[in-house]
């Protein structure tokens, strides 16, 4: 017996750049993809949170970001 099922495959969003703060001491930034329309504004706000947390080192993840 064979079952057929079609599958459509959902368009999922991820977000090109993110950030948290790791043990109250260090910021993390990834950013996956710099688009040719990338907003500086989200680094700029994710930096604003960190200085205002008071978190004075920041790490910014490049990792699998092709450019």
């Amino acid at each position: 017996m064979t079952i057929a099922r079609t599958l459509v495959r959902a368009k999922i969003q991820v977000p090109n750049i993110s950030s948290k703060v790791i043990n109250d001491s260090f910021g993390y930034i990834d950013i996956r993809m710099f688009p040719m329309d990338i907003h500086t504004n989200e680094v700029s706000v994710a930096l604003e949170k960190f200085e205002t947390g008071g978190i004075k080192k920041v790490i910014i993840d490049l990792r699998g970001n092709p450019g």
